[in-house]
């Protein structure tokens, strides 16, 4: 009975880990793209060919808060399975802590017109990071 129960557990932490680890690249993949619009003017000087200089701000920025709505669906369909697995109180942080920023940096990417704005995305992306690690602290509670 204790080795079903600890094969469950390691189960649980391999998911876990896999999320964090999708999590993180697809957060920072918006961050380096945002990064890249912000610092467009240098990299187009010193003839880098980054994703905002061969394909224009307006596709970089789609880019971005499209990857953005995907670490969305992606942590919603994540969610739902902490539910059912009882984590609410991880489910209900994620949701009110990362969720609406991750809405509110789409809404900062699309409305971003110049070096400071988008210098402000990325550092919302920084915040919605340091967020998603904090939660790790609630699955060690919730055990």
């Amino acid at each position: 009975m204790k080795y079903v129960e600890v094969i469950n557990q390691v189960k649980i932490v391999g998911w876990i880990t896999l999320a964090y680890t999708l999590f993180a690249f697809l957060v920072t993949l918006v961050r380096e793209v945002l990064k890249d619009i912000e610092d467009m003017q240098g990299d187009s000087a010193h003839g880098y060919r980054t994703l905002p200089i061969v394909s224009g701000i307006r596709k970089a920025r789609a880019i971005a808060a499209v990857v953005a709505a995907l670490v969305i669906l992606a942590l919603g369909i994540f969610q739902y399975y902490l539910y059912l697995q009882g984590f609410t109180l991880v489910f209900w942080y994620l949701l009110i802590a990362v969720q609406t920023l991750l809405l509110y940096l789409i809404y900062q990417t699309l409305q971003s017109q110049t070096k400071e704005d988008f210098n402000f995305a990325s550092n919302v992306s920084k915040i919605i990071m340091l967020a998603g690690i904090l939660s790790m602290q609630l699955f060690y509670i919730s055990l």
